[in-house]
């Protein structure tokens, strides 16, 4: 049996959740309207995940993508294929280009970002940025699952924010 203040501490969160529910479907809504092409970047972390769900049970048009970096944990591609399970093919995965990926490991060596921040950086380049760019190429917006919770960074967060 609940007491009376663990029911109003219990119904106190769900108003919380559903005001925050509503805002996140509404935003979804209108970039889903206003903002086509979109796509969700994700990397099926927590927050990639809710919105997975959010925009596959209610069908907004956005399109949803990964990259693998070729480095990525099996965990991560059983996580894909979990998701590939429950809602179709949904996500779509991208990869850096083979060529650039082959020519920055022959140069460099396949651990070399382990070894100057310059190194990870182009690593990143190849393996990260180049994909990324070329799959937002013509996308009027893209979303992430950025918090601001996660990092002194990334405590000033914009909702919106222009990414030229």
């Amino acid at each position: 049996m609940t007491s009376k203040s663990q029911r109003g501490t219990l119904q106190g969160a769900q108003a919380v959740y559903s005001s925050v529910l509503g805002e996140a479907l509404e935003l979804l809504g209108v970039i889903s309207r206003e903002f086509r092409p979109a796509a969700l970047a994700s990397g099926f972390g927590p927050e990639s995940m809710i919105l997975i769900d959010l925009i596959a049970k209610n069908e907004f048009d956005i399109e949803i993508f990964s990259i693998d970096t070729g480095r990525l944990p099996e965990e991560t591609h059983e996580l894909a294929y979990n998701i590939h399970k429950r809602y179709g093919p949904l996500v779509r995965i991208v990869s850096p280009d083979p060529q650039r990926v082959a020519e920055w490991t022959l140069l460099h060596g396949q651990n070399a970002f382990y070894e100057s921040t310059d190194l990870r950086h182009q690593c990143c380049a190849v393996r990260k940025v180049e994909p990324l760019q070329q799959f937002l190429c013509g996308k009027k917006a893209w979303l992430t699952g950025l918090r601001r919770q996660h990092s002194p960074e990334r405590a000033m967060l914009e909702l919106r924010t222009w990414d030229a």
